[in-house]
């Protein structure tokens, strides 16, 4: 294998960690201000940050709560009104709170620690360039492979396809392009066929696990 083809691989999976964490930051599990009040009266959040608060009179706006959620944070979306009967001429379905948001929840929960933050500006767009080159460049090592490990390239493809980002850094972690993992001699191939009918029946994670193997 060329050095600069394993150069390229190794870009390409740096790429996908960025895309992935990129991918991470932006991400929220949706909830709702209902939801939101359960869990703390519960005990399980004790902490909230208020994203993009409402502190100018007479103005009406959407303000975000996020809470840690696990792997990826839960959010909810609330409207902030000061005074809080500006709301009723927006129309707004969402819950109402009277703004500042952050004060209104520090009185409703004295034991919940709130944080405020500036709207963050999402990177969705800069996520999706790439995530498009990543996918590029990835097929286009996969086509220049001839003879990739453990999966013929048809293999790799529908892997590619099935779980992503997982499957490309799975292709270039375990398809040789990186050279970090060789194939263990007479070990077989999976072919484009196997890999198809096996995605739909063990699913996209459990193929990967089973390349690994």
């Amino acid at each position: 294998m060329s050095r600069a083809r394993m150069v390229v691989a190794w870009a390409l999976v740096v790429l996908w960690v960025v895309v992935t964490v990129i991918g991470v930051r932006d991400a929220t599990r949706e909830s709702s201000y209902a939801t939101f009040q359960a869990l703390v009266r519960a005990g399980e959040v004790t902490e909230v940050t208020v994203v993009g608060d409402v502190t100018t009179p007479r103005t009406v706006g959407g303000v975000e709560l996020r809470w840690d959620g696990g792997i990826v944070d839960s959010s909810a979306s609330v409207t902030g009104a000061r005074p809080e009967g500006m709301a009723e001429r927006s129309g707004t379905r969402r819950q109402v709170l009277p703004a500042p948001v952050a004060d209104t929840l520090r009185e409703r929960f004295p034991d919940l620690t709130v944080r405020t933050a500036e709207a963050r500006t999402p990177l969705s767009g800069w996520w999706t360039v790439l995530g498009f080159v990543g996918f590029i460049g990835t097929i286009a090592l996969l086509g220049a492979t001839r003879r990739p490990l453990r999966a013929t390239q048809w293999g790799w493809f529908w892997v590619l396809w099935i779980l992503p980002p997982v499957g490309m850094v799975a292709f270039l972690l375990l398809g040789g392009p990186t050279g970090l993992l060789p194939q263990r001699e007479g070990g077989r191939r999976l072919t484009g066929g196997w890999a198809f009918i096996l995605s739909l029946v063990l699913g996209g994670s459990t193929l990967v696990a089973a390349l690994a193997a």
